[in-house]
């Protein structure tokens, strides 16, 4: 099952009109609701729900609070299936990235967002070609690598090991 699975469930009954779908951005989630009545409620009702919303150009950015994030990681089991030759580099990536420990709110929230859509969308290749630099570039800095990246990336391996 998808990562993002769960905050779909939870976002489409309170976006009763209008598209929604994973961002391409900089969000988790996009939608046209505001260029529809009740916008307001619309918004209320995410924030009230954990989600955190943006708007440009009529359009919903959408994302998550630290809590609603914070609950997510709490309900992944630790996963530690064994991985594939296929998988091999983004499991040893996920693994030295679930290593830095780095306090939630430290994480740079960009990368945690673009982790669960790549997963999302099932793309491993373009995750491990996003993180790679980005990473490299983090240590360099010296800022706080994005360790909650690496427990959803161990996670979905896991699950898609099962599904196998």
């Amino acid at each position: 099952m998808s990562i993002l699975h769960a905050w779909r469930g939870e976002l489409r009954p309170l976006i009763p009109r209008g598209f929604l779908r994973r961002d391409r951005g900089a969000a988790l989630f996009i939608s046209d609701f505001p260029r529809h009545d009740n916008a307001r409620a619309v918004q209320d009702a995410l924030t009230a729900a954990g989600f955190t919303v943006g708007i440009q150009n009529g359009a919903a950015c959408i994302g998550v609070t630290e809590e609603k994030l914070r609950t997510l990681l709490a309900g992944m089991p630790s996963a530690a299936a064994a991985p594939t030759d296929e998988t091999l580099p983004l499991w040893a990536l996920a693994r030295r990235l679930e290593a830095a420990e780095a306090p939630l709110a430290a994480q740079p929230r960009d990368m945690l967002y673009e982790t669960l859509k790549a997963l999302d969308a099932g793309d491993l290749a373009r995750l491990d070609n996003y993180l790679r630099p980005r990473m490299a570039e983090m240590q360099r800095k010296k800022l706080p690598l994005p360790a909650a990246a690496g427990k959803m990336i161990l996670w979905a391996l896991a699950e898609r090991k099962g599904a196998d």
